[in-house]
């Protein structure tokens, strides 16, 4: 098992296993390849879990601030919006019905916002929609 684990550098290049094997040294690392045959790297677990929060949010939802913050940027900046990463990611967080609401809300407040709340935002906010 120990030739499996020992490359050209000495240690499988697997960054788990070489991390274990410099903590733990390579008893340690072998060890830990008996147990955990195949340990993901951090960036495949950090992906595994973007994938299954974002998954999340569009299902659930986000948080009710997330939606006001969305409120307060498209009523503030008006179709501008759309050009601002924060803004993108925050659309982004959005489910579909959550969308649906920022839309009604935006018509309703359209007589206090005319400059910013305009046709074309609210048909650019449409296209968010299924």
């Amino acid at each position: 098992m120990f030739d499996l684990l020992v490359g050209a550098q000495g240690v499988s290049q697997t960054p788990n296993i070489k991390y274990l094997a410099q903590r733990c040294g390579r008893k340690g690392a072998v060890e830990a390849q008996k147990v955990f045959p195949a340990l993901p790297s951090p960036s495949e677990l950090q992906a595994t879990y973007d994938a299954a929060l974002q998954s999340r949010r569009r299902d659930r939802g986000a948080a009710q601030s997330m939606v006001e913050a969305v409120m307060y940027a498209l009523r503030s900046y008006g179709i501008d919006t759309f050009s601002r990463p924060n803004c993108q990611r925050m659309l982004g967080d959005l489910s579909d019905v959550q969308v649906e609401q920022v839309i009604k809300r935006l018509i309703g407040l359209h007589s206090q916002y005319p400059t910013t709340i305009t046709d074309k935002l609210l048909r650019q906010l449409t296209r968010l929609l299924p």
